[in-house]
């Protein structure tokens, strides 16, 4: 049997009508310094995403999708995409909350170097990242994440987890519910 095929584009909406017309859609990695200054361009002080919000006639018709895109030079990068993904399971997908983490996530990004994470694991930098979620969002939020992330279900019958579906109608899931379903 082939893999499944999403119903819809994968991606976070950010900015815009989920009906639009025109769909631009950002390939970014959290990790990134290009992506970072590309998401700062369009998220600066009148900037393009605040003039689609101030223009009604615009954000109708506009929608603004980020793609996680971790790159494999940097071992943190996916890592960082996953909190992401737990980050919009917390706040229920909602463009501007999950605009507000990867803003922060962006201003945070000097931390996220290769030499300030080599000796990090991977629950270490989920806690980084939950202590952005936390600063930007509020404490709830950041327990939401670590419960989402946490390895503690884990067992030998199902040793792996997988944030599947992002964004609108996520789940976690384990390979045992990924094989039920196939």
């Amino acid at each position: 049997m082939p893999p499944p095929v999403p119903s819809r584009p994968l991606g976070v909406r950010l900015l815009g009508n989920p009906s639009a017309t025109v769909v631009i859609e950002l390939f970014l990695d959290l990790c990134c310094p290009f992506s970072r200054k590309m998401f700062a361009t369009l998220d600066a002080e009148g900037g393009v995403f605040e003039q689609i919000r101030a223009d009604s006639s615009l954000s109708d018709k506009i929608e603004f999708i980020f793609h996680n895109l971790p790159q494999p030079w940097h071992a943190q990068s996916p890592i960082m995409h996953e909190s992401m993904f737990a980050v919009s399971l917390a706040v229920d997908h909602d463009p501007e909350l999950v605009s507000a983490y990867i803003r922060a996530a962006f201003a945070t990004f000097p931390s996220f170097y290769d030499k300030c994470v080599i000796n990090k694991s991977r629950v270490d930098i989920h806690e980084m990242c939950a202590d952005i979620s936390a600063e930007e969002l509020g404490e709830a939020v950041r327990a939401k994440v670590l419960s989402l992330l946490s390895f503690a279900h884990l067992s030998e019958e199902e040793p792996h987890v997988s944030i599947h579906k992002i964004p609108r109608r996520t789940h976690i899931c384990t390979t045992s519910s990924l094989d039920d379903r196939m």
